[in-house]
């Protein structure tokens, strides 16, 4: 069964042109121009003060490469896009010291080491904007979270698994995801220090160009 998640995120995806300040985008059936707040990555590569790693910046990304331990995340730039970097998710069991599965090894992350953003009025109105194409879709669960205050205790996570398998296939999408999906009660949206962390742990594989933060029209969608 579809989420509602799923749901309103399917009917809002479109191909659309981002450029620096507005993004063109269609919510169920409506063309609204909205501006871009805040830009994480483009063309495939982290803007300062963010950082873009893997394994929770304990694999750095260099010329669009890198790589986890036995190859379960590797980084590299699409095949037919220089302006995108592709990401191949293959497990292969790494297990942590405690012998559970390492769920680090196959976790993809944007960070600011700089400083915490304030996402409390945010999370009213605006979302993540990822512009990415699906090239395989997930075979198993998949968790985008966002974190605080460089914390690992203080995270939220949505599932999207459902989202990205009902998305078309080897084509350029921009996917919005609101802010308020994160906001559970618990999760400090004041103090956000890693705005976007993806993992599967199964396999997946995705082009991404850019993430943003972006405004929605008023009611456009919820979780």
């Amino acid at each position: 069964m579809t989420s509602p998640l799923s749901f309103h995120l399917f009917k809002a995806v479109k191909r659309v042109t981002l450029t620096s300040s507005l993004c063109l985008m269609l919510f169920n059936g409506g063309l609204y121009a909205q501006e871009v707040k805040s830009v994480l990555v483009n063309h495939g590569e982290a803007l300062e003060p963010w950082a873009m790693s893997l394994q929770f910046g304990q694999t750095k990304i260099e010329n669009k490469q890198a790589k986890t331990t036995k190859s379960s995340l590797v980084a590299s730039v699409s095949d037919d896009d220089v302006n995108a970097i592709n990401f191949v998710w293959r497990p292969r069991g790494v297990k942590n010291q405690w012998g559970s599965e390492d769920k680090s090894v196959s976790t993809l992350n944007v960070i600011n080491s700089q400083y915490a953003t304030d996402l409390t009025t945010a999370s009213k109105n605006m979302a993540l904007l990822l512009n990415l194409r699906i090239n395989k879709a997930p075979n198993k669960h998949v968790e985008l979270s966002m974190e605080c205050n460089w914390d690992w205790q203080c995270r939220s996570t949505i599932p999207l698994k459902n989202m990205l398998k009902g998305l078309p296939q080897n084509e350029w999408l921009n996917v919005p995801v609101p802010v308020k999906c994160f906001d559970d009660g618990n999760f400090d949206l004041s103090k956000v220090t890693t705005p976007f962390i993806l993992y599967t742990g199964g396999r997946m594989d995705i082009d991404i160009r850019s993430i943003s933060l972006i405004t929605l029209p008023e009611g456009a969608f919820g979780c």
